[in-house]
């Protein structure tokens, strides 16, 4: 299932995703800060959005931040933390809203283990305690990346046959 939300980021979000205008916090976001919603409403999108239709979806949560800070729209993380935590759960599938909750914490856990210094004690007992799991993280991101693909992309053949190995392979 690709994101509810399409469009062109040059044009208005609301002109092009009008059902979001009676969800609450995209009603609210027009009330409050009418001249600036199209342009947070796409800010949060890029930011949020997992989905095929983000070009953004494969950089960190972390970078798309800064990409979208710097290239489009300073948009105030602070403030508008209520709608970007409801985009996922109005927008996506429950399948991405899942996916995308793995994604970032992958993404926080690498630039965390990253960050700490071989050279001590608790810097060496700590990076060996993720290693230790992170097999079983990346099985889990990957179970959930393979169920929203197969969410996004369900097909009810003609007599409920199943697909072929590579009718599966060609559409991922």
């Amino acid at each position: 299932m690709m994101s509810i939300v399409t469009g062109n980021i040059e044009l208005d979000f609301f002109d092009q995703n009008p059902v979001l205008k009676v969800k609450t916090e995209f009603k609210n976001l027009l009330e409050k800060h009418p001249k600036e919603a199209s342009k947070i409403a796409w800010s949060v999108f890029m930011i949020e959005d997992n989905t095929k239709s983000n070009p953004l979806r494969n950089m960190s949560r972390e970078d798309r931040v800064k990409e979208v800070q710097t290239n489009y729209y300073k948009l105030d993380l602070v403030l508008h933390r209520p709608l970007m935590t409801a985009y996922s759960k109005l927008c996506m599938s429950r399948e991405e809203h899942m996916y995308k909750a793995q994604q970032e914490k992958m993404d926080q856990l690498t630039s965390y283990m990253t960050d700490l210094d071989l050279d001590t004690n608790t810097g060496f007992n700590q990076t060996i305690k993720i290693m230790t799991g992170l097999g079983k993280m990346w099985t889990g991101l990957e179970q959930a990346h393979t169920r929203m693909i197969d969410t996004e992309s369900k097909v009810n053949l003609r007599g409920n046959i199943k697909e072929s190995y590579r009718e599966k392979k060609n559409r991922v």
